[in-house]
């Protein structure tokens, strides 16, 4: 057996023949399905360099001589930077590696009609070169269920009393802090000047509209109520895109339209602050370095391999201190067989949608155990362009606002929760579905969002992997039939301290080839916020022994029988 070894950065998702139950999981997938999956955009890789390399921006050969045979191959027209506004963030000591990996990340665009995946093949051979890999073709999340409209908007949104967010605001609302937590809508524009969005508007106060000088030196000119990344000729950094932004607009509203006004709907929110971007990973980045500290991601696509480049942005934009919250997809699909990133990462709270008034999986969510939570997802009452509403807003696009409006009442109250501890307050507060989908039993997540629990005073511990490492008998790193291979993990406890823990690991099912030994590990107590305990595993006689012409697919490996 050999393993195409990937990045180190991704190595945390894999647990090559097994799933560890606490920490990480791993999924056999079926070659030609999983073929089906990647979809990316065409004549355009994303590349990273080493901090050492000299690039010019447009210029399409780099005095690299690998680099630049690929590129008259391929007909390179321009190269650009991924981030340049990450050249105005100051870095922490937790931000440090990934700012610098990607202030040196480019998009590398070419003529020729190649295959993405051959072309980046061919550029991560160059010297210097860190990585390249494809960019995948991000989907909008929205299902087509129509609902007869309703005059009574707030007594029709039903699903937020199902949410319990009736009782949450009883305790808190967005608006109760003297500085409002700021949700940022990543979308494809926002019809942010709409009647019911625009009192909460998010504005930068350090910039002056309309002058043409970026004033507050973040690297964007007048991005007064957020940014522009999908025109690039849009220098007034206006996120309204009168073409596309219905959806960015619709789930807006759904998150945060204006609460507690007289018209339209309330948001779940209740008049938390909205930051509106027309982008994806830089509009998530721009998002985190500009204050917000929730992230809607109502998009996303699937791809088995992970990707490196979205790690380190969802990584950083964590680590700056915004949790993402991504919807898991409407393909019924699960997420452990087939990943939907962003919301696949660990760091990242992925939303799946129920029912219209039902604890009932909609139909064409996504699921799984990589799933975190489920919210309402069918009729969702919400905003539209033109200072219009919409009664039949559908999918994970709608459920994951609901969700992040809920994140944003747990912000005010806690406002030094960490976005790890964020999500998993919202994760465990969640009440378990599984007697209403008992077809899915334990691919549900934590269930059903409860607004109200989320917001009481964190009683029961939250550990979770923070790294791991894996060795095998002869340091090759290649695992052959009967070798023993020695598995490291770390954790972290998040939310109240743990006492008399023990971790285990487990197979998801029964994998005849494997012979785990000392799986389980008494750590005993682990305080919150604190990293502790390691778990060493050892995988006895036939581990990875696999039948003949057997091809397993990782989230960042393939395994193949030789």
């Amino acid at each position: 057996m050999n393993i195409l070894l990937l990045p180190w950065g991704l190595q945390a998702r894999l647990f090559f023949c097994f799933l560890l139950w606490v920490l990480i999981g791993f999924w056999a997938v079926s070659p030609s399905r999983a073929q089906e999956l990647p979809a990316y955009e065409s004549q355009v890789v994303i590349v990273q360099v080493k901090p050492g390399v000299a690039i010019v921006e447009g210029a399409a050969k780099k005095g690299l001589e690998v680099f630049d045979r690929t590129a008259v191959r391929y007909g390179v027209r321009t190269i650009e930077r991924v981030f340049p506004f990450l050249d105005h963030v100051q870095p922490t000591p937790k931000t440090q590696q990934n700012l610098v990996a990607l202030r040196h990340t480019y998009y590398v665009r070419y003529s020729a009609g190649d295959d993405p995946e051959q072309v980046a093949k061919a550029l991560a051979s160059a010297s210097g070169v860190i990585y390249a890999e494809p960019v995948i073709i991000n989907r909008l999340l929205e299902s087509e269920v129509r609902v007869e409209p309703n005059d009574s908007l707030f007594s029709d949104q039903t699903y937020l009393r199902h949410l319990r967010l009736p009782e949450a605001w009883d305790i808190v609302k967005g608006e109760d802090s003297s500085r409002p937590v700021v949700i940022a809508v990543v979308d494809y524009g926002t019809d942010w000047r709409h009647e019911d969005l625009l009192a909460n508007v998010w504005t930068n106060a350090n910039e002056i509209p309309d002058n043409g000088i970026d004033d507050d030196n973040n690297g964007l000119i007048d991005d007064v109520h957020g940014a522009n990344f999908c025109n690039r000729d849009d220098t007034n950094n206006d996120p309204f895109e009168p073409e596309r932004s219905s959806h960015g607009t619709r789930v807006a509203g759904t998150a945060g339209g204006v609460t507690n006004n007289g018209i339209g709907v309330a948001g779940a929110a209740w008049n938390a602050q909205l930051m509106h971007i027309c982008g994806r990973y830089e509009g998530i980045l721009y998002a985190a370095a500009n204050g917000a500290e929730i992230i809607n991601t109502s998009w996303g696509g699937g791809s088995i391999l992970a990707s490196t480049f979205v790690a380190q942005t969802l990584d950083l934009a964590t680590d700056m201190g915004a949790l993402v919250v991504a919807s898991a997809g409407n393909d019924n699909l699960n997420n452990d067989l087939y990943p939907f990133y962003p919301s696949s990462y660990r760091r990242v709270l992925s939303v799946g949608a129920t029912a219209k008034d039902s604890r009932q999986r909609a139909s064409s969510s996504n699921y799984g155990k990589m799933v975190n939570v489920f919210a309402p997802g069918v009729g969702i009452i919400t905003t539209a362009v033109d200072d219009k509403y919409t009664f039949s807003a559908s999918g994970t696009s709608f459920s994951t606002p609901l969700v992040s409006g809920v994140a944003a009442l747990v912000k005010t109250r806690y406002p030094d929760i960490s976005p790890d501890a964020l999500r998993e307050q919202i994760r465990l507060a969640s009440e378990y579905i599984e007697a209403e989908n008992p077809d899915q039993a334990g691919q549900l997540g934590h269930g059903y969002v409860n607004a109200e629990a989320s917001l009481k005073k964190p009683i029961i511990p939250a550990v979770r992997l923070a790294r791991w490492t894996w060795d095998d008998t002869d340091g090759d790193r290649m695992i052959t039939s009967g070798e023993e291979v020695t598995i490291k993990a770390m954790f972290v406890n998040h939310l109240a301290d743990a006492q008399e823990l023990s971790i285990r690991l487990t197979g998801a099912e029964s994998y005849p080839y494997i012979d785990l030994s000392n799986a389980e590990q008494m750590v005993g107590r682990l305080a919150h916020r604190f990293h502790g305990g390691h778990i060493e595993v050892r995988g006895g006689q036939r581990c990875a022994l696999l039948p003949h012409d057997t091809a397993l697919y990782t989230n960042s490996y393939r395994f193949f029988r030789r």
